[in-house]
């Protein structure tokens, strides 16, 4: 199959404010189930834009599809199929909304409703296309998810293990998933979900019923399955400049615990007095080490900083508040000793990935001395996870950075990526318009072209854009 450039949309609606109803995809998808409890219009990246069709040589005329009756061309639809088997060929309705007269509609999925932005869309096959009269399609989701991230039309998705599809709609119909032009999953309802182990493009269609007769609905752009990741792990050595401490106990605990309650810290040689990075990983608060972390403590200690890289305890076995209760420990440990290693206690910063994410922003606002905070695609309202943080609502809108938002807090630096976990996106917004209200400074940081894995492996390459967001906070 031709290489595909990949691209990325998550949508709700421009049309209605309605809520964010894509935490069960994200359950289903093996995700962490984020949730924002205010009304939103998009959810990820892109938004849904029903529109007029830019010009393009490159599209494929699907009007003809929509009439189930004498004008309905399967013909065309099969040499659809076999078009993409070989390239991006995005289907489209010709028609313009005025003609359609609330009939078939090109949704297009873009950042912004601009002429560039849709001509772009549109070419990587970021679209669908809907029948109006026979339902309104807001709130209509397809998307593709693996560790790796969550990849939506017009993506290309790398068989990392699997890909697991989820189609939702708003409304009850006949899904059908289609695999290089055969159908390889169906159901009836509003949801479809299918675990993908071939490369190849999938596709979905929804049909509904209409006195007994099944019409065409919504046609998707599709999805594509490649082969490999292209990821490639940095390389774990330590270079000649930066020296290394390992296994420095910051508080005591049981002697299971002991592990966990350690730190490592990369020093850049024969240099003091300098700014203090305390790096806190991910993993979904139940997985992770700081010892998977030694090409990103090295990598900025060349930078110029000391790095700090602590081990806390792990849910399901310690839940909240464990791990900010230990992040918080190793954070003091770091304002007591990093004098004594060429650390300015003065400037320390501190970061974190993911679920480490989430617990840098809680320290930065409950805990003084911080000088910035670094959150890389992190969860800033966790009110609807129990099994980190238990089923008592109060004690997770305590373990929620939202919570705390106030004047005076650190600076912030929040990134999110093109093909993150599902709301993630959101939680950013919406944190840093909550931070910026509050007079907070406050930057927001659009990762495009990278995933919720791949942002955190490639922060070690200097012309990153993650690398260069740390850099430049931290300083």
């Amino acid at each position: 199959m031709a290489a595909i450039t990949r691209s990325t949309f998550t949508s709700l609606s421009l049309r209605n404010r309605i809520y964010v109803f894509l935490f069960s995809a994200a359950l289903c998808l093996g995700q962490p189930p984020t949730a924002i409890s205010q009304p939103l219009m998009a959810v990820g990246v892109y938004r849904d834009i029903p529109t007029p069709i830019p010009a393009s040589s490159e599209i494929l005329d699907l009007t003809g599809a929509f009439d189930a009756g004498r004008n309905f061309d399967p013909a065309g639809i099969a040499r659809w199929d076999a078009e993409l088997e070989k390239r991006v060929l995005p289907g489209v309705i010709a028609l313009d909304r005025q003609t359609a007269k609330a009939g078939p509609v090109t949704h297009i999925l873009a950042r912004e409703a601009t002429a560039a932005a849709l001509h772009q869309s549109l070419a990587e096959g970021r679209a669908y296309v809907a029948n109006h009269k026979l339902a309104d399609p807001t709130g209509f989701a397809f998307v593709a998810s693996n560790t790796l991230g969550v990849f939506q039309i017009g993506d290309s998705i790398p068989l990392f293990m699997d890909a697991k599809f989820t189609a939702l709609l708003p409304a009850a119909a006949k899904l059908k998933l289609i695999h290089n032009g055969k159908v390889v999953a169906s159901a009836d309802g509003t949801k479809l979900e299918f675990t993908a182990r071939e490369v190849g493009y999938y596709r979905l269609e929804a049909w509904r019923d209409v006195e007994g007769k099944l019409q065409p609905w919504i046609y998707a752009n599709p999805i594509f399955v490649t082969a490999t990741s292209g990821l490639r792990l940095p390389q774990s050595q330590v270079p000649d400049d930066v020296d290394v401490r390992r296994d420095i106990e910051y508080i005591a605990g049981t002697p299971d615990e002991a592990a966990k309650h350690k730190l490592d810290i990369y020093v850049p040689k024969g240099k003091k007095n300098l700014p203090v990075f305390v790096f806190l990983h991910g993993g979904y608060w139940r997985q992770g080490d700081r010892s998977q972390y030694t090409a990103l403590g090295a990598k900025f200690a060349q930078d110029g900083m000391v790095v700090v890289v602590p081990s806390y305890r792990l849910a399901p076995k310690n839940q909240h508040p464990a791990q900010i209760d230990d992040v918080r420990a190793a954070f003091r440990w770091t304002v007591a000793h990093v004098a004594e290693i060429g650390g300015d206690p003065a400037r320390i910063y501190v970061g974190g990935h993911s679920a480490g994410g989430h617990l840098a922003a809680l320290l930065g606002l409950t805990e003084p001395g911080i000088k910035g905070v670094a959150a890389l695609s992190g969860v800033y309202d966790v009110t609807t996870i129990e099994r980190v943080f238990t089923d008592d609502q109060a004690v997770r809108k305590q373990a929620s950075p939202m919570t705390y938002v106030k004047p005076g807090a650190p600076e912030f630096t929040l990134t999110y990526c093109q093909w993150d976990y599902l709301a993630l996106p959101q939680h950013a917004e919406i944190f840093a318009a909550a931070l910026k209200e509050a007079g907070v400074k406050v930057k927001l940081v659009y990762i495009g072209g990278e995933s919720h894995i791949s942002e955190i492996i490639n922060s070690v390459n200097e012309l990153d854009k993650t690398h260069r967001a740390i850099t430049e906070l931290v300083r």
